[in-house]
Parts: structure tokens; sequence; C-alpha cells
């Protein structure tokens, strides 16, 4: 899995963050900014990104410094949980709406630091925050995690739309960056797509997901889920699994925990599963990059 983790202290603020790239989207987030706090909540969700961030530092002033020194920090953890960057794609890029907002983000692993920052924000503040804090986030993120990055705003009314466009589009660039996950489909089995009531749903959503992206898409299995006790319901993933096989999809095991639990049955119960469904093989992810898993015969 990559993941990292880190303190940093200045004369200003403390901030301590652990980050899983390869995670549920879970965010917990505490910077005594209610507004950076929003937006990285989203921005761990709309990336699939396990994010911990907890700040301090001189609010009596502003906000400035906390929010600057919190985009040198998730950037140098992206930076540390990317490695030598192997198996990764150099380039992502999405346009991303947000109500009358529409904001481009493309971005360029190069190990140079650029931000092109082209967002004209009509109010100086959202509630509190002081809004040309934005780009001072994101120049701490690719000072740190050294990078090209375009944002440009090509519609936008509402400050508040156009900089949560900002956040979520960095996030959802990330599946084209993060290329050896591929575009991971979170539908573990206690996933809310599993609840859906209609079988007929969720076989029409696999054929269409499958027939967008035939050699990119990976059904996941999260053995989190599994320790958790799904293994002791009857299985609606077993019904999906058999479909993915019919369509010729591949699947790919993940762990969102270390814990003895997860190590000995959530994995065992995700071959297990993953067996049951006709499959004699999966994915998993390292820091190397996604590693073929062959069952034992």
């Amino acid at each position: 899995m990559r993941t990292s983790e880190l303190n940093r202290e200045t004369k200003e603020t403390k901030i301590g963050l652990s980050l899983n790239l390869d995670g549920a989207g879970k965010g917990t987030i505490e910077t005594g900014c209610g507004f950076l706090n929003h937006m990285l909540t989203l921005f761990a969700v709309h990336g699939g990104f396990d994010l911990t961030v907890r700040a301090s530092g001189d609010t009596d002033v502003d906000y400035h410094h906390t929010v600057e020194d919190t985009g040198i920090a998730l950037g140098a953890a992206f930076a540390g949980a990317l490695g030598e960057k192997k198996g990764v794609n150099r380039y992502g890029s999405v346009i991303l709406p947000m109500d009358e907002a529409l904001v481009l983000c493309a971005v360029d692993l190069s190990g140079r630091a650029y931000l092109g920052w082209d967002v004209p924000l009509p109010a100086a503040r959202v509630g509190d925050f002081d809004t040309e804090l934005a780009k001072e986030f994101w120049w701490g993120f690719v000072r740190s995690c050294p990078s090209a990055v375009h944002l440009r705003e090509l519609a936008g009314e509402n400050t508040h739309h156009i900089l949560e466009a900002v956040f979520k589009g960095m996030a959802e660039s990330g599946p084209d960056i993060l290329g050896h996950i591929d575009l991971i489909t979170k539908f573990n089995s206690g996933g809310a797509f599993l609840d859906e009531a209609d079988p007929r749903y969720k076989k029409a959503a696999l054929a269409a997901l499958h027939a967008a992206h035939p050699e990119k898409t990976l059904l996941e299995i999260n053995t989190g889920a599994i320790s958790r006790g799904y293994r002791e319901t009857p299985y609606p993933a077993l019904f999906l699994l058999k479909e993915w096989r019919v369509l010729g999809g591949e699947l790919i095991i993940t762990s969102d925990s270390h814990s003895a639990d997860t190590v000995v049955f959530g994995y065992a119960g995700a071959i297990e599963l993953a067996r049951a469904a006709g499959y004699d093989r999966a994915f998993t992810l390292t820091r190397e990059g996604r590693l073929e898993l062959p069952f034992d015969p």
C-alpha cells in the first residue's frame, strides 16, 4: 500500500498528517479552519484517499500559515507515498463541474514546481476563509510534491462552488496519475452499490463500466469489509463477481487495515469469494505497483 505519515512543526504551525493513496475516501480533518476542513474532506472522498490531518496554528492572526503549511505537508505526504513513482502515469487531468462552476485541472508529475492559477474568485471571503489562500495552499503542495499544476476557471459565479471544483478536480485527476490502480471500482462487499435492491441495476452498471474502460477497470474486494462480518451474510457480492467474470473483468484485493483479523480472515475470505465466482487469480497493490496474486490449486 502506498502510504505516508509525517509531522511538520514551525514557529507558526504544528501539523500531523497521514495519507493512504489506496484508501476508501475517508477523511478525518481538523485544521481549525472550517472551510479548509470541508475542502480536504471532499478531496479525500473524491480521490479515494484515506487522509488524516490534525493541524494547529496561529489562527488568532489569520489562517494564512495554517492553510499554506497544510498544503506543504499534503504535498510532502504525496511525494512520500508515491516514492520512486513506479507504475505511475506522469499526467492527469479533468474538467469538473460544480453547479454553475466549471474548472479545468491538469497535473504533470514533472519533478519541477509550477502552479498555473487562473481562477478568478468573485468573493474575498467564504465564511471566515480568505479565498486568496486557496492559491497559497496549492503553491505549497506543488513545492513539496514537485509538479506542474494548471487550474483554470472556465465558468463560475459562486466562490464556494469554484473552490470546491478546484479541490474536487485535483482529487479526480488522481485515477489518471495513479495509473497502476487503474480505475478501481469501489464496489466492496459493504458498499452502498451492493445495497441497491434491483440486481438488474447492478448488472447494467457493471456492463456499462466494463464497456467504457475494458482494459482499465478492476473490481475491488476490500478485505476490511469481509473481516468486519460481511462474510457471515449471504453475499450479494458473489452475484457481481460472477457477472464481472462473464464480462472478462479482473479483480483486485485491497485492504484498509493491517489488523490481524483483516490479514487472517480478510484475505482468506476475499480469495474464497473470488474462487466461488470462478477466478483463479486476482491482483493486489504494493509500493512497486500492481502485483498478480495467483491462487494456490
